[in-house]
C-alpha cells in the first residue's frame, strides 16, 4: 500500500523536528509541550523542508495547523488530557538529546547548536550510555579528556565528562581543574 510508504526526506524532517522538540524540553526542564510549542516546531520544520517542486507537490503545502497535527500524531509524542505533548517515554527524549551531543562531539565542538548547550544539565547514566554508543568510545573519551583539561569548561560540563570517563572505565592521568568547583555528590573514585 503506497499510503504506508514514507520517503527518506520525510523521515529526516520528522527526526530533525523531534530532536528539536527534545532539545526544547531538555532546555526548559518541562516534561510536556503545549500546542504553541508544537506550532513553533512546525514552523521550523517548514523552514527545513526542501524547496523542491516535486517535494512540495508530493506533500502539498501544509499549513501550520496541519504540520502541527502531523508532528503530534505521526511522531514519538503522546497527548495528555490537557492537550500537552510528551515523548512516549523519557528515554526517547534522552536518546534524542544524546544523539545531538554525539553529533557535536563527532564534529569536534561538543556543544549544542541552536539550543543552550545540553551538557549544562547533568546527563543521566542512560544518556551517558547512549552518548558513548552513538559517538563511539575513542571520540567520546578524547572529548571528555579535553573538557577536563580546560579551564573554561563549566562545572556541569566537566561533571558530565568525568561521568563519561567513569562509564568508559578510564582513569585520567591529566590533572583535573577542580578549584572552586562544588564537588558535593560527585564520585571521584579513580580520577586521581
Amino acid at each position: 500500500n503506497s499510503d504506508l510508504f514514507v520517503d527518506e526526506e520525510e523521515v529526516d524532517d520528522l527526526l530533525r523536528a523531534v530532536r528539536y522538540l527534545a532539545l526544547r524540553l531538555w532546555d526548559s526542564i518541562e516534561p510536556r509541550l503545549d500546542l504553541d510549542d508544537l506550532g513553533a516546531t512546525a514552523d521550523m520544520l517548514a523552514r527545513l523542508a526542501p524547496a523542491s517542486p516535486a517535494v512540495a507537490r508530493d506533500r502539498g503545502d501544509l499549513e501550520r495547523p496541519e504540520t502541527t497535527h502531523v508532528l503530534g500524531s505521526s511522531t514519538l509524542l503522546v497527548r495528555d488530557g490537557e492537550a500537552r505533548f510528551a515523548f512516549v517515554h523519557p528515554s526517547v527524549m534522552e536518546w534524542l538529546v544524546a544523539r545531538d551531543i554525539a553529533d557535536h562531539v563527532l564534529a569536534g565542538d561538543g556543544g549544542g547548536g541552536q539550543h543552550r548547550d545540553p551538557l549544562l544539565r547533568n546527563l543521566s547514566t542512560l544518556m551517558i550510555q547512549f552518548l558513548c554508543s552513538l559517538a563511539g568510545r575513542e571520540p567520546t573519551e578524547e572529548w571528555a579528556k579535553r573538557i577536563l583539561t580546560s579551564d573554561a569548561a563549566p562545572q556541569s560540563v566537566s561533571d558530565n565528562a568525568r561521568q563519561v570517563l567513569r562509564h568508559l572505565g578510564v582513569e585520567t592521568s591529566t590533572p583535573l581543574h577542580l578549584a572552586g568547583q562544588d564537588l558535593r555528590g560527585q564520585d571521584l573514585r579513580g580520577q586521581n
